[in-house]
């Protein structure tokens, strides 16, 4: 299967972290040992979901087509291969760059630890992308996004979910891009 989505944070009773996986081939069951393609580390199975807005159901099995979630298989990310038997691979997912920018500060500087948590999240889960300048780190990253909804996103949940109120502010940057060593002028 691939992974298209990780979410953390929605059982608010639960620190759970859910990895959604379609089902590409094969016939999946509850509680087989699944390779992560990227890591090549293997897991349990044992609490996939079903999910329908907030209700959840305990899946045993699931065919080609099917959206399944992984309940705290932390070492999967978004664009993952996982498999049973046979290696799988996909073509990357792909990126879009961003076109807005904002710069983030904890407003509680004794939240910190929290806010740093929260950016790693988001950032993994690909709710924005987080840019880091060297003399900063991570004391004012910069949330790079296709679109200004994202920030509000990203500012409630590290509010709700870590616990870090942030500082949304603006910048002057309007476009990134990943570069690499042969598109550098001479």
């Amino acid at each position: 299967g691939l992974v298209f989505k990780v979410q953390a944070g929605m059982d608010k009773a639960h620190r759970d972290r859910i990895a959604f996986v379609r089902v590409c081939s094969g016939k999946f069951e509850r509680g087989m040992i699944a390779t992560s393609g990227r890591s090549g580390r293997q897991f349990s199975t044992k609490y996939a979901q079903t999910m329908f807005g907030q209700d959840r159901e305990t899946v045993e099995d699931a065919w080609p087509g099917d959206v399944i979630g992984l309940v705290n298989a932390n070492d999967l990310r978004v664009g993952d291969a996982v498999y049973v038997d046979r290696p799988a691979d996909f073509p990357p997912l792909p990126a879009f760059a961003p076109e807005y920018f904002m710069r983030a500060r904890v407003k509680d500087t004794s939240k910190f630890k929290q806010f740093r948590s929260g950016i790693a999240q988001l950032d993994e889960e690909g709710t924005v992308q987080v840019l880091r300048q060297r003399d900063l780190g991570d004391q004012a990253p910069i949330f790079a996004a296709v679109g200004p909804m994202q920030f509000e996103v990203a500012s409630h949940r590290l509010e709700h979910e870590f616990g870090a109120p942030t500082e949304l502010s603006p910048t002057t940057w309007r476009v990134a891009r990943k570069t690499d060593e042969a598109s550098t002028p001479e």
